[in-house]
């Protein structure tokens, strides 16, 4: 089973390695990287990264956070072989227009991206979650703050309610039930957009493919290969 990641805010493979190199057996797993030094929003990284998903071809789209809307508009390109699409901590509309707004380095100012992290490392409650925040702020201060401030900026309009009831595959979401930045009214949305939607929740904090990639993998695995009548090709 071939399965394409799209990363969450920051773009990059960083914080993902014991997600991608513990696949589950039959599976092989790629993860896509966003431009750094472009701004871009979603839909001209869309038009940007569309050959490369081409060119993967995958059956199982896993969009994480910021990602999920962009495997939504693949889905929608109509990949062929493509099986099923998992929406992991993301959203279809804006999930904290109030606290995004006021986050000082949506603007594009580097100092605010050390204070937001300071704080998520006391809100973690366990090593691992404090581990996945400094690696996630080191991931974030290799893109350039004007980039990430764009993604910001991206997420605060985005509308993915028309991708998500048009998607031709179905469709897994997978919720972290600690997590403070998508709360469970984004999978309330997804739900109301898309009836027929399985969902799974994992006990983490945001980053579910940093701390808890063994949980991820049996929701997204059991969901697939079940749709695929539990072939793995």
């Amino acid at each position: 089973m071939r399965a394409l990641l799209l990363p969450g805010l920051h773009g990059t493979r960083d914080g993902y390695e014991t997600f991608l190199g513990t696949p589950p057996p039959g599976w092989n797993v790629t993860a896509l990287e966003y431009p750094r030094e472009r701004v871009l929003g979603y839909a001209m990284l869309a038009a940007e990264l569309r050959p490369a998903v081409a060119e993967v071809a995958p059956e199982v789209l896993i969009g994480e956070s910021f990602g999920g809307p962009l495997a939504l508009r693949f889905a929608a390109d109509g990949l062929a072989g493509l099986r099923a699409v998992a929406l992991v901590a993301s959203f279809i509309l804006p999930p904290r227009p109030g606290v995004a707004r006021w986050l000082p380095w949506r603007t594009g100012l580097r100092l605010g991206i050390g204070p937001f992290y300071w704080l998520r490392q006391v809100l973690a409650r366990r090593a691992e979650e404090r581990e996945a925040s400094r690696r996630l702020g080191a991931a974030m201060r290799r893109v350039r703050p004007e980039v990430l401030a764009a993604r910001v900026r991206a997420t605060l309009t985005v509308d993915a309610r028309a991708l998500l009831a048009a998607c031709p595959v179905p469709v897994l979401g997978v919720t972290a039930r600690r997590d403070w930045l998508v709360s469970g009214r984004s999978a309330g949305r997804m739900r109301a957009q898309r009836p027929d939607m399985a969902q799974a929740t994992v006990d983490a904090a945001h980053r579910v493919l940093f701390t808890e990639p063994a949980a991820a993998w049996a929701a997204v695995r059991g969901f697939a290969e079940g749709m695929a009548g539990g072939r793995v090709d």
